[in-house]
């Protein structure tokens, strides 16, 4: 059967609200008018219906509902229904479309009472960073806690101001933490909001500061500076003695370069003369950084073949 317009209009409300509890009750009676098919009936409820949060009560007929958990308007309410209603037609002729209410309305007649969140949370609690400030990270995580379900903003600067830099959940504020930017070298300071899910915002937290340190400078001391050199090979070996081109497959094997080199002057007809090392710059056992040995030759005798 087709379903018609029905129009109540409470006629009374009374109530009463319990500050320490919570606990809030209304009750009213109910009349109006439907109209079905071009014919007009007047609509009467059979008691007074009462809605409470700690329950539904009221007339011989069921009423139904859950404290602020479930109901005809879904979760968060509770609802009431009048059952057995009556319709009365305005005219004689018109009886035979009021005979009954529920199946003209597709269902009993009710109210409900819908609890609505308007509790803002309280300020997230900032607690810590990851890593620990000071610290070299340019995206430290800020960690901390709020309201379970709702949503973390977190702003650059004390008291919140302008627009976040950051949104995240509270389950992540938690852990792994919200990520946040940080220049080289700066102390940053942070602050955060909670929204929750029915679009309360929470005061500002109090703030919690991170400073990044900057790198150091000089060789090897930033990113873009060449890498220190390696630590020099170079162990002068023993060079005094052997003739020039000994010592310089010995300064190859010892990872040492060929330095400057002094030479004796050969006197004038000593043909049997050869140029040995006298002595080396540096000493035997030394580790130059530039890896150079110098040496200074002297003249020795050559020996008699046999």
């Amino acid at each position: 059967m087709p379903t018609s317009p029905v129009e109540f209009e409470i006629g009374v409300i009374t109530g009463s609200f319990s500050q320490a509890t919570g606990a809030l009750t209304l009750s009213g009676t109910a009349g109006g008018t439907l109209t079905a098919n071009g014919r007009t009936c007047t609509v009467t409820t059979p008691g007074v219906l009462t809605l409470s949060t700690i329950g539904s009560s009221g007339g011989a007929s069921p009423r139904f509902g859950a404290p602020f958990t479930a109901g005809l308007a879904g979760a968060g309410a509770i609802a009431g229904q009048w059952a057995d209603m009556n319709a009365t037609p305005v005219t004689p002729d018109d009886e035979t479309v009021c005979t009954t209410v529920d199946e003209r309305i597709g269902g009993p007649g009710g109210v409900w009472l819908e609890q609505e969140d308007v509790v803002p949370p309280s300020a997230p609690h900032l607690t810590s960073t990851n890593p620990a400030s000071p610290g070299s990270s340019g995206t430290p995580r800020i960690l901390g806690v709020a309201e379970a379900g709702s949503t973390v903003t977190v702003y650059a600067g004390s008291d919140c101001p302008g627009v976040p830099v950051a949104t995240r959940s509270a389950a992540e504020l938690g852990s792994p933490g919200i990520p946040v930017d940080v220049a080289e070298g700066i102390t940053a300071a942070f602050s955060a909001r909670a929204t929750d899910a029915a679009g309360n915002t929470s005061p500002c937290s109090a703030p919690i500061s991170y400073t990044r340190t900057k790198a150091p400078t000089g060789p090897g001391g930033g990113d873009d500076d060449p890498p220190p050199p390696p630590a020099p090979a170079c162990i002068v070996p023993k060079l005094v003695g052997k003739t020039l081109a000994r010592a310089k497959v010995a300064l190859r094997r010892a990872g040492c370069r060929l330095g400057k080199v002094r030479k004796a002057k050969r006197p004038k007809g000593k043909r049997r003369l050869v140029l040995v090392v006298k002595s080396s710059s540096p000493r035997r056992g030394a580790r130059p950084a530039d890896g150079k040995v110098d040496l200074k030759l002297r003249l020795k005798p050559k020996k008699a073949r046999r």
